[in-house]
């Protein structure tokens, strides 16, 4: 396993002018290969963690000109990513593919993917800019997440019904075979209601089909207030509601049924103000049992 990195913190050090001599013997070895290299290109000593070199590629990333100096402090956002990063190299001999921020002289920050190796006294660090892969990745995982939401929405909506805004068949269907499968692995008891309007195509037929959604929306709220926050009721179809009460008796499923029918008794389901007909409603609760 690879060990964690300390918290202790080296001081990093630049070369100064009067150690030109050193550092370009440092390099020597390196030639045309590392000047030109076709990637920006860091050398930095191994002994002593001092930049020795940058490569023209890496002088243009970094904005230094040619007899510019500078020090690896200033050349990371995060100073201390430097040093593990030459701690790592220490340990296994190259790190590659660590990203890291950089920033150039004028104070332009970047992400920079870096493979590290040792090459004798030397750490050769080659940098290669992934802000705009970073920035794309970033927009794809944003209109992933925009996506994922829309989809989210879009199924919520398919698994409500548009008059009443109760869950439809669908959405109990599977929230019915979930508790079924959790009761069944429980002790507990699981109920189940059957809600029906009487004579719902008479209401239809002699008041319009606008009455009638009225009634539905009606009679749907009104057994939604009539179960706890955790139960579920969904329109079945037509003028069917159904209600899934898990971890409910059926005595206290009964109950629950019995404040449904005073509350409708109490309110005026009237379908119109000057008509005489009223709604009525039938229902019906049975109990999970082990042999269903």
């Amino acid at each position: 396993m690879k060990p964690r990195r300390g918290a202790a913190v080296r001081r990093l050090h630049v070369a100064s002018p009067d150690s030109e001599s050193v550092l370009t013997s440092d390099v020597s070895a390196l030639g045309a290969a590392f000047e030109h290299a076709p990637v920006a290109q860091l050398a930095i000593s191994f002994d002593d963690h001092r930049l020795v070199a940058l490569n023209h590629r890496a002088r243009r990333v970094f904005a230094l000109g040619r007899h510019q100096h500078t020090s690896l402090e200033n050349l990371w956002s995060d100073h201390r990513e430097v040093l593990d990063l030459l701690r790592d190299v220490e340990l296994y001999g190259e790190m590659p593919g660590l990203e890291s921020e950089l920033r150039s002289r004028e104070g332009r920050t970047f992400w920079a993917r870096l493979d590290a190796s040792r090459l004798g006294p030397l750490v050769l660090v080659a940098i290669h800019d992934v802000s705009a892969y970073r920035a794309e990745h970033s927009a794809l995982r944003d209109e992933r997440e925009q996506l994922r939401e829309r989809l989210g929405i879009l199924r919520g909506l398919a698994a409500r019904d548009a008059l009443t805004h109760l869950p439809n068949r669908r959405a109990y269907e599977e929230q019915v075979a979930l508790e079924v499968g959790r009761a069944q692995s429980t002790p507990e008891p699981l109920c189940l209601a059957m809600i029906d309007i009487d004579f719902f195509k008479r209401v239809n037929d002699t008041h319009g089909h606008q009455a009638g959604d009225a009634v539905l929306s009606t009679v749907g709220q009104l057994i939604r207030e009539s179960i706890r926050r955790n139960d579920l009721v969904a329109r079945y179809g037509g003028e069917e509601f159904v209600g899934v009460m898990p971890s409910t008796t059926l005595a206290q499923a009964f109950c629950m049924l019995e404040r449904l029918r005073t509350t409708t008794a109490g309110r005026s389901l009237s379908i119109r103000p000057t008509a005489g007909d009223s709604i009525t409603l039938r229902d019906g609760v049975t109990e999970l049992r082990p042999e269903d």
